[in-house]
């Protein structure tokens, strides 16, 4: 298991799910669907998946990226797209999100044709500025706008919404509620089409719809910190019946003595050019923790102790008074409570461990694994293409496991429904083959299961391109939804004039060594993920040993030099393992003859411990 020695959050599922319950439980007696956000915690999976156990009606997040990985972490519901959409991002967002909140023509243009071109409908919640000063149409420019709008192909306008409170304060009431009705009713009588949604807001409006006051008319509301931390945002009040320590914040105290309470000597600013102030209290007992302004907001901060008071804070160091607090020694951790600024910046820095627990035991997001594999007949383990020892023990290391060995004998179509059968299961296959055709069953299988997915595969020859291009159906006549756009080859080589006609034809992204080359590794994979990841449920990787040089895999069976290097191949694992969206894998053209004291199957096997997670210098 990972070595952590940071600080770490601690995120209460059970505490989170009852808290969405409670207020979806609220808003259910009045009509109105819950959108829960997530953002805050980064599209964190097993937090969507609580609010979903508690009653939401889908989920909300303001970066694609994010709903990239809670897809590709199994969360199946519809998705909004919160904050509002760059023209650059147009084609991502209608393949990964169900509505989109928007307020400029230009932009909702750009997401017309992106949909038309697909051949999709792209649902929008058109946002209204009511005097808060962030995002949405000044409403004497409303109706203008939507004239143009409902024209657009591809295009359905799903909702009118606000944003109150964020930016200006202004504070939901029964008259801008009202406006907001009155509004929506002046699109629906002026274009003759019936909104969806009518959004009132975020976690600010809960007291308005609490007492009644919210128009019966409104029927959708964005909520994330009332459910995340179970306050309401107006005064920033515990929401009744609700939890407010479901995320907790723990550091270690890596020093502790008595000392002044005020510097010696002459001052002047600190690291972060203030004046401190200090105020003479004699010698007291003073802590450090190990965290800092680098990980977290600092003054949003509150010691879980009362007798426990903060000091400041450097970028690494956190100074608190522990003199009145009992059994404070050097090691032991703290913990606080953050307001929303201190949970996303903690939430957001890779230095802080995020913990999530149910029922008080550590849950992981990590799938277990099952392994697969396709061979006419048994075989000993010495002529299987990973170590399996190996792997078992580096897959412990990381926190990880094999579900289970799995042996599958039969056609493409047998391959299929296991491969279903696994993800369905909700633990990730891998397939392992001497036969790269083996993969056909396991795109089939894929199709079975995700309503999209992508592919990345480092192949050194052509021959896979046919798959993507002539796949015939699966068992039940199931076209496999694979879109040669969300198809990327890496480390092609050696090409014949058919394949390269095949990837001119196609949409197919393809990269070369002399792409490596030119563009290295790490730029490579960039574009492939971003490729291979837009608007899909997960990705599949498929890695085909002859795409290392021949002195990294030498048994393979159809062997050409000049093939990506060892650190390549690890860098291109380590960032795929980062995405987060991985969800099968298939490793396939071994041949045992060729594999010199196994060196092959032991770089294959280090390879898939890279793909789920491992590090050089942290596993």
């Amino acid at each position: 298991m990972t070595i952590q020695y940071g600080p770490y959050i601690t995120i209460d599922l059970d505490k989170i799910e009852h808290n969405a319950r409670t207020i979806t439980a609220l808003c259910g007696k009045y009509g109105i669907d819950v959108c829960g956000v997530t953002k805050v915690t980064c599209g964190m999976p097993q937090v969507a998946k609580a609010m979903l156990r508690g009653g939401v009606a889908c989920i909300g997040e303001s970066r694609v990226k994010n709903i990239h990985r809670l897809k590709a972490n199994g969360v199946a519901t519809e998705f909004t797209l919160l904050r509002i959409p760059p023209l650059s991002a147009a084609e991502d967002i209608v393949t990964s999100v169900n509505m989109s909140l928007n307020s400029e023509l230009p932009v909702i243009q750009a997401l017309s044709e992106a949909a038309s071109r697909r051949g999709l409908v792209h649902n929008i919640m058109i946002m209204v500025d009511l005097g808060d000063l962030r995002e949405g149409v000044w409403p004497d420019d409303l109706l203008p706008m939507v004239r143009e709008v409902v024209e657009l192909p591809g295009i359905r306008i799903g909702g009118l919404g606000t944003n109150l409170s964020c930016y200006g304060g202004v504070m939901p009431s029964e008259k801008n509620m009202n406006q907001l009705v009155e509004y929506a009713c002046r699109i629906e009588t002026a274009f003759g089409i019936k909104l969806r949604y009518i959004s009132g807001g975020n976690s600010s409006s809960l007291n308005l719809i609490a007492s009644g006051k919210m128009p019966r008319a409104v029927n959708h509301i964005r909520i994330g910190e009332g459910i995340i931390l179970g306050r309401e945002t107006v005064h920033r009040v515990a929401w009744p019946g609700t939890f407010q320590d479901a995320f907790l914040l723990q550091a270690e105290i890596i020093e502790l003595k008595e000392k002044p309470s005020v510097p010696i000597g002459d001052t002047s600013e600190d690291a972060f050019g203030g004046k401190p102030e200090f105020l003479d209290r004699g010698e007291r007992d003073r802590a450090i923790l190990n965290i800092g302004r680098e990980d977290v907001v600092v003054e949003g901060m509150k010691p879980v102790e009362p007798e426990i008071s903060i000091l400041g804070a450097s970028s690494d160091h956190l100074i608190v008074d522990v003199t009145e607090a009992e059994n404070v020694r050097l090691g032991s951790e703290l913990a606080f409570f953050m307001n929303y600024g201190a949970l996303l910046a903690a939430m957001t820095s890779e230095y802080v461990e995020k913990r999530s627990l149910r029922d008080k035991e550590i849950v992981s997001e990590y799938r277990s694994i099952v392994l697969t594999e396709i061979l006419p007949q048994r075989a000993p383990d010495s002529d299987r293409i990973l170590n399996i020892d190996d792997l078992t023990a580096g897959l412990n290391e990381l926190g990880r496991s094999i579900a289970e060995r799995r042996q599958i004998q039969g056609n493409a179509g047998i391959v299929a429904e296991a491969v279903a059968e696994i993800i369905n299961d909700d633990v990730i296959p891998v397939v392992y083959a001497n036969d790269p055709n083996t993969c056909l069953g396991i795109y089939h299988g894929l199709a079975l299961s995700l309503p999209f997915f992508g592919t990345i595969i480092l192949s050194a020859h052509g021959s896979g391109i046919t798959a993507f291009t002539e796949l015939p159906p699966g068992p039940g006549g199931v076209e496999p939804r694979l879109e040669s756009e969300r198809v990327a080859f890496i480390g092609l080589r050696e090409v014949s004039h058919e394949e390269s006609r095949l990837i001119r034809r196609s949409r197919i992204s393809a990269y070369t060594l002399e792409d490596v080359d030119a563009l290295g590794m790490r730029e490579v994979i960039y574009r492939a993920l971003r490729t291979s990841s837009m608007g899909t449920d997960g990705l599949h990787v498929t890695l085909d040993l002859d795409a290392l040089d021949t002195t990294v895999a030498p048994g393979v069976h159809r062997p050409v030099r000049g093939g990506l290097s060892y650190r390549e191949g690890h860098l291109a694992m380590e960032m795929i393992a980062k995405s987060g969206l991985i969800r099968s894998l298939a490793v396939v053209n071994y041949v045992p003859e060729r594999d010199v004291n196994r060196s092959t199957a032991g770089t294959a096997t280090e390879y898939v411990l890279s793909l789920f997670g491992k590090k050089i210098l942290r596993i």
